[in-house]
């Protein structure tokens, strides 16, 4: 296992990996809190997002900075709660993987 706490945090379009299967990215956030921790996770050939970051014109080129360098579509997006910051673009879209019959 990784020790995160001597990682250095990830820049906005950025990530940082935690594992083979698990990586870590920050969300800018106009708040003096400016930053949410985001994270992503292999899912049967894809990725699962888990939380967003607010709906603003730096998180939405973040998430396309970040998309466009995964090796897997996006397959789920989980949100912890209900909060702006981490439900705000939700609406990312998801790729559904070709299921094996």
């Amino acid at each position: 296992m990784v020790d995160i706490t001597a990682l250095s945090p990830p820049l906005p379009g950025q990530s940082c990996s935690i594992s083979n299967d698990v990586l870590w990215c920050r969300m800018p956030l106009p708040l003096a809190l400016d930053h949410i921790n985001v994270y992503l996770v292999r899912d049967n050939g894809g990725w699962v997002i888990i939380d967003c970051g607010m709906a603003t014109k730096a998180t939405k080129a973040a998430w396309t900075t970040i998309i466009e360098q995964l090796d897997g579509p996006i397959t789920s997006v989980i949100v912890t709660h209900m909060h702006p910051d981490h439900i705000g673009l939700s609406i990312i879209k998801v790729s559904a993987p070709t299921r094996r019959t």
